[in-house]
């Protein structure tokens, strides 16, 4: 099949050119991943270090929510769902 060919499945023409340079897009996406956790990291640390030094670990102790609860509660209502 040549270029100008039409395809026999979805009748839009084939063309043999490259998808991607591959080093350009894997070099970008590892940047773009990078900064993406280094982001979120940081906005995760600065939010509980602000907590922390306004609440103090006294509102923390009353405040705290049981995961396992919450857990067990998401498993428990997706399994209904997925009954359902």
């Amino acid at each position: 099949m040549g270029v100008g060919r039409i395809s026999p499945i979805s009748h839009a023409p084939i063309s043999h050119a490259p998808i991607s340079h591959a080093p350009i897009s894997h070099l970008l996406l590892s940047l773009r991943t990078s900064y993406s956790t280094i982001s979120r990291l940081t906005c995760g640390q600065r939010g509980s270090m602000l907590v922390y030094e306004k609440l103090g670990v006294a509102f923390l102790r009353q405040a705290w929510l049981n995961l396992n609860v919450v857990w067990a509660a998401a498993l428990f209502i997706a399994g209904v769902l997925a009954l359902v």
